[in-house]
């Protein structure tokens, strides 16, 4: 009975080798789990690399830390653990923070459905001395478990088949550490700057950093896509930061400074009054006739791309072209076309599903007409009762933010009416009630006076 057992048990440990996942890395590197992690952090903080909190999982600080180790000890500095920097982590003659020798040897403890580089140095050291003849792959299973306790047994070692202090001492002790030519560590600009479809370490950064923090960049891979800008733009926004998706040097030095604000998950909606206006709120985005920078040559890139912009030459600056191509877009795409890029067109322009212009057909019956290109748009601006598009949208947003209007719904009716004229009279203007040229830069100004707070 006690033999059917046994073989019962090796059996199914056969078994759980054969079907054990074969996507395990080999390496520990950004986005491994698991218990040679979590002692590798612990190595790391004694040797004063890490100083933060040591769950086995390998973050963006795990991260830092082997980068900073490998560059004191000589390394080729990449932020992976394989079996060079492993094997020289734990050694008695692995180089501190401080800059000594930590003088102490750190023992690794695998066993059984183990893996990572200390795994395929077991493996290595064991195949050299003939109890191993699989492959050397990094994965603790059967095979690697049976040469295990035929080593333990030849050594006069206890028999477990897990490779402990003594075991590891056994089979490692006498290993020379590689000389590996080291790679410098990428350096970091004085005033770093990443936008939209860069591609370079410096993108690879701030997506470990922003995964780190639970922001969704999607796949961590040095390139700066949808996914990636929409994450910058949120920590930008949780941050207290301008939100225009581009990292330069002030969201770079919220994001890697001391304490940057991770995802905010919030509660369910609990209706309470309305607080009061805060005068310094994050502006919405948009990009209009007369703006230049960045953003406004994303636009241009995507607009040439499109076919809608008639240029190759992207000059960040919004003039008329632009504000043509933008109502193009806008009409063929089913959208508002006022010329605007606001969150709507930015997130349809930059989709999957963004439709490209269509040429249509010279027709033979037909001769072209020739008109004038206008400079500015002939109407003036005004917004008044009974208008219903996104520039009273925006109005309503600005009022709501002042304190003057409860609901944002797009269409001007009386409420709305009477917060403009409430707004017009503390602000200096003719209040009655319709938004011209004056409302309308008082309201986007940074001057603008929020609603008077009633006295008690």
């Amino acid at each position: 009975m006690k033999k059917c057992i046994i073989s019962g048990f090796l059996c199914a440990l056969l078994v759980l080798s054969l079907v054990l996942p074969t996507a395990l890395a080999e390496n520990l590197k950004y986005g491994s789990q698991g218990s040679q992690v979590t002692q590798a952090q612990a190595r790391l903080g004694q040797l004063g690399y890490y100083l933060d909190k040591v769950d086995g999982k390998f973050g963006f600080s795990t991260y830092k830390a082997v980068l900073a180790f490998q560059e004191k000890n000589g390394l080729q500095v990449d932020g992976i653990i394989g079996e060079v920097t492993n094997l020289a982590l734990f050694r008695s003659t692995a180089i501190a923070a401080s800059g000594l020798p930590v003088g102490t040897t750190a023992y690794q403890r695998v066993a059984y459905g183990s893996s990572g580089p200390a795994v395929k140095t077991v493996q290595g050291n064991l195949r050299a001395l003939g109890y191993y003849t699989a492959d050397v792959e990094g994965k603790f299973g059967y095979s690697t478990y049976e040469a295990v306790k035929a080593f333990q047994t030849d050594r006069g070692l206890k028999v477990d088949g897990v490779v402990g202090p003594q075991t590891w001492a056994a089979l490692t002790g006498s290993n020379p550490i590689p000389v590996v030519t080291p790679k410098p560590a990428p350096t970091i600009p004085a005033n770093p700057t990443a936008k939209y479809q860069d591609k370079n370490h410096l993108v690879l950064l701030i997506q470990q950093k922003l995964d780190e923090l639970d922001y969704n960049v999607g796949e961590v891979d040095d390139y700066f896509g949808w996914l990636t800008y929409e994450a910058v733009r949120a920590f930008q926004k949780n941050n207290g930061l301008q939100v225009d998706g581009i990292v330069g040097p002030q969201t770079w030095a919220k994001l890697f400074g001391a304490n940057p604000i991770p995802v905010i998950t919030l509660p369910p909606p609990i209706v309470v009054p309305t607080p009061a206006p805060v005068p310094t709120a994050v502006p919405e985005l948009r990009v209009q006739f007369g703006h230049t920078g960045d953003q406004v040559g994303q636009v241009q890139y995507r607009l040439i791309e499109l076919g809608y912009l008639n240029t190759n030459t992207v000059d960040y600056i919004f003039g008329w072209s632009t504000y043509e191509a933008v109502r193009a877009f806008q009409k063929n795409n089913g959208l508002n076309d006022d010329g605007i890029v606001g969150e709507k067109t930015w997130q349809k322009l930059f989709s999957a599903t963004a439709l490209p212009k269509v040429t249509p057909k010279p027709s033979a019956t037909t001769a072209p007409v020739i008109t004038a290109t206008p400079q500015v748009p002939s109407a003036a601006f005004r917004i008044q009762y009974g208008d219903k598009n996104a520039d009273v949208t925006a109005l309503q947003t600005k009022l709501k933010a002042l304190g003057y209007l409860d609901t944002v719904d797009g269409a001007f009716g009386w409420s709305t009416f009477e917060a403009v004229k409430a707004f017009q009279k503390v602000n200096g203007l003719s209040n009655d009630g319709v938004v011209g040229e004056k409302t309308w830069a008082k309201i986007n100004s940074a001057t603008a006076l929020p609603k008077p707070t009633a006295t008690p």
